[in-house]
């Protein structure tokens, strides 16, 4: 496995970079007297490993075996052996993990439809858990291959690969050690991560093309730790991951990270963030592209419905980003690409100055019947209590939060409620999935709302 080194000596600038791609080469080096005793490290560890490398490392560093695990914590877990007890958090605080989002370009208006498109996840997902479960029985020679732990595919675009980057603080007296251990090797092609071959992406891998990660830097610091690709290296293979140990310190102050390992660790935060805000931006413009195309082609958007899901494949820290910023979109776009909406019928209306509105804890009485066959799957009227609720906070269905504004008490409505704003393709008890529901519905009451306001 390649470890490129950048030891930084607390009296110098400007770090010196070693690299060893051979772990002999690598053993005779550490075997040396004195190897870098008076400087501060920062070692990487590139791609998939090898026993004699972890043996290697390991042995240098004294390591908590407990972190190859951790990092290696996407492989099947079947042998007996390997039920240990849980990793107590105190052995952890020396560890940090970034999942890093890697974006491939395939081509450009390359419209897949949602059975393409599921076709191809679960090809990948087959071709993900094979390689899981071979990942053992690999040999010193797919050491320093990249690592791929999922892979999202959201159109016919873009394809994006997760791997991940683990951190690990060693304190030696005055002195210490960071370990970054990455999934991104060093690959002659495309064969280490799983490649999809059906539908529209057969034969894509030859146009694939991986996006670089760019983040600003302070133009007053010099590029001292830059190393050119091999000559041997499809630049189409240059993931921006692999290029980080190479170029790493690009944007740091040396002089300060050779006093405070979190000064020297900073970069991996930033190229963690500037990666998922790529992917984000990647995401709002396929759901911008999406809402245009629910416009002028509403027959054509059935890929939208595979967003529900799909883009939500990340690690956990990745992912709250992601629906955070994503999800509103979603709420706008899944209604006018199906173009439903709920219908309203007014039984009984009333005059009133105040009016129900988002925000209102209201209580309402219902009788719930399927458009289908007229047969009732619920009413409060027959447990003699109305339902309470807060208007617009999402406590019910889209189609209630939507069709109970404006009403003043006794009022009476009937909602038509489509699937879309009612519960989707899931069935609910009595209610099958895929359902119009009808609704007749009378406001009871609003809280903190007098009659005299009426």
């Amino acid at each position: 496995m390649p470890v490129d080194r950048s030891p930084g000596n607390l009296s110098q600038r400007d770090p010196k970079l070693t690299t060893f791609d051979d772990v002999d080469k690598y053993k005779q080096a550490i075997s040396i007297q004195n190897y870098n005793v008076d400087c501060n490290e920062l070692v990487f560890l590139a791609g998939r490993p090898s026993a004699e490398w972890l043996s290697a490392v390991g042995a240098r560093y004294k390591l908590d075996h407990r972190f190859f695990h951790q990092h290696l914590n996407f492989l099947p877990t079947g042998q007996r052996d390997w039920f240990t007890a849980p990793t107590l958090p105190s052995r952890s605080h020396n560890v940090l993990r970034f999942c890093i989002p890697s974006m491939l370009f395939v081509g450009e208006h390359r419209y897949v439809n949602t059975d393409d498109l599921q076709k191809a996840r679960r090809d990948c997902e087959h071709q993900l858990l094979s390689r899981f479960r071979s990942f053992q029985e690999g040999t010193s020679a797919d050491a320093g291959r990249s690592i791929v732990r999922r892979m999202n595919i959201h159109s016919g675009d873009n394809l994006v690969i997760e791997q991940e980057l683990s951190s690990c603080l060693l304190k030696r007296e005055d002195r210490w050690t960071v370990l970054v251990w990455t999934d991104s090797g060093q690959d002659v092609d495309f064969s280490f991560m799983p490649t999809p071959d059906t539908g529209q992406f057969k034969g894509a891998v030859d146009r694939f093309e991986f996006c670089p990660v760019f983040f600003e830097k302070d133009l007053s610091e010099k590029d001292t730790l830059y190393r050119p690709p091999t000559g041997t290296q499809n630049p189409r293979l240059s993931q921006a991951l692999s290029s980080l140990p190479g170029n790493y310190g690009c944007t740091l102050d040396w002089t300060k990270a050779a006093i405070d390992p979190m000064f020297a660790i900073q970069e991996l935060f930033t190229f963690h963030a500037a990666s998922e805000v790529q992917y984000v931006n990647m995401l709002e413009e396929f759901v911008t592209d999406q809402i245009s195309r629910a416009e002028s082609r509403p027959a054509e958007t059935d890929m939208v419905i595979a967003l529900e899901s799909a883009p939500f494949q990340l690690a956990p820290r990745t992912t709250a980003i992601m629906r955070f910023t994503v999800l509103p979109i979603l709420t706008l776009l899944l209604p006018l690409a199906f173009g439903a909406e709920v219908t309203t019928e007014h039984t009984i209306t009333n005059s009133c100055e105040r009016k129900t509105q988002r925000g209102d804890s209201i209580d309402v009485h219902y009788r719930g019947t399927l458009a289908s066959d007229g047969s009732e799957f619920d009413a409060s009227y027959n447990r003699g209590q109305p339902l309470t609720f807060t208007v617009g906070k999402g406590q019910v269905i889209k189609g209630w939060d939507e069709g109970l504004l404006d009403m003043c008490i006794g009022d009476k409505r009937v909602l038509t409620i489509p699937p879309e704003f009612g519960y989707g393709q899931r069935a609910m008890g009595p209610i099958p999935a895929g359902s119009t529901l009808v609704f007749e519905t009378e406001l009871v009451g609003i809280e903190g709302v007098e009659k005299d306001e009426l």
